[in-house]
């Protein structure tokens, strides 16, 4: 991996850690996305019982295939 996608792996992980970190903030919406229906139900599930004992975060949108400018417009 190159030096600069390194650096930018991490910012955005530092995005996301910093969103998560605001109690004020209330709940973060999050999109799960999967390859397939079978992973789906798995990412979903799994989400929920790590993420939501660490965050407060609110499922708004599940499917399958690649995350959509819908999916974005409706997490924001």
């Amino acid at each position: 991996m190159r030096e600069d996608e390194i650096l930018e792996m991490q910012k955005r992980e530092a995005l996301v850690k910093g969103m998560f970190r605001d109690d004020n903030m209330g709940y973060s919406p999050i999109v799960i996305k999967a390859a397939q229906a079978g992973s789906l139900e798995t990412l979903v599930m799994e989400a929920e019982s790590i993420i939501g004992n660490q965050f407060k975060v609110q499922v708004v949108s599940t499917g399958v295939g690649p995350i959509t400018e819908k999916d974005l417009n409706e997490a924001s």
